[in-house]
């Protein structure tokens, strides 16, 4: 029975675990730190307000509706990094609040001529509304859009949310955007879902389809509340994004 009681209880302890996810990078401590400090438009939000870069800063990003504000409680050149968040709006969830009295931590260490960054976001847990969507976010503006800002000098930071439509056992990703928003940056080509319905960060059925036309663009003529860019790109062999989403999406 005491095994029983203490597998259960080391089950909830990890179900509770704190998001985490770690990079590591042939780059200086110095640069990695500096790409996390005050490069935040660079691979995070392009819309931010405030500094980001001393003890006791405060900055606001915003992805649209989606915003968060952040105190700077931690800095220790090269070494950690703390924000402590002290109001968010996460638009797309029930609970808009849930990232309030979290913590973003970020830990520096090296191994040779490489930098171990660590990234750990306390009281982002399975518990949360949020947490699968944030989990997918934080993993792509990590260990990807980040990453690419220290190696390649460019990053891929967000204006909108970072959503998923699923087809079958196909995924497609892309970008969503309250009608509201001010117009982003779109590709050519690129596939607009008028979205009727969705659960959090993920699209469940649409009002249209639609190839993207620059000419007659224009998202107050939505049914719905958001849209929902997509790189028009296959994502199997041989299956048309365009005629693929339309059949798994509008209802």
């Amino acid at each position: 029975m005491f095994s029983r009681i203490r597998a259960k209880n080391n089950l909830k302890k990890m179900k509770q675990k704190d998001f985490h996810c770690s990079i590591t990078i042939n780059t200086p401590v110095e640069k990695v730190f500096e790409a996390v400090a005050s490069g935040i438009p660079g691979w995070w939000g392009k819309e931010m307000e405030g500094s980001s870069n001393k003890l006791n800063d405060v900055f606001t990003v915003h992805f649209g509706k989606t915003s968060g504000t952040m105190r700077i409680a931690e800095f220790i050149p090269n070494n950690r990094i703390v924000w402590q968040v002290m109001n968010c709006y996460l638009d797309v969830f029930k609970d808009k609040t849930q990232w309030n009295g979290t913590s973003i931590i970020w830990e520096f260490s090296t191994d040779g001529d490489s930098t171990i960054l660590d990234m750990t976001h306390a009281g982002l847990t399975p518990a949360l509304e949020c947490y699968k969507d944030c989990e997918g976010g934080w993993t792509f503006f990590v260990t990807q859009s980040l990453f690419k800002l220290i190696t390649e000098g460019k990053g891929l930071p967000g204006t909108g949310i970072r959503a998923r439509i699923s087809c079958g056992d196909r995924t497609y990703e892309g970008t969503l955007y309250h009608k509201e928003d001010l117009l982003p940056e779109i590709p050519k080509r690129s596939i607009v879902i008028d979205v009727k319905e969705r659960e959090g960060e993920e699209v469940l059925s649409s009002y249209s389809v639609r190839v993207l036309n620059s000419e007659t663009f224009n998202p107050s003529a939505f049914h719905g509340d958001y849209y929902m860019i997509v790189e028009n790109k296959p994502v199997c062999e041989n299956i048309s994004p365009l005629e693929d989403l339309s059949e798994a999406t509008v209802s």
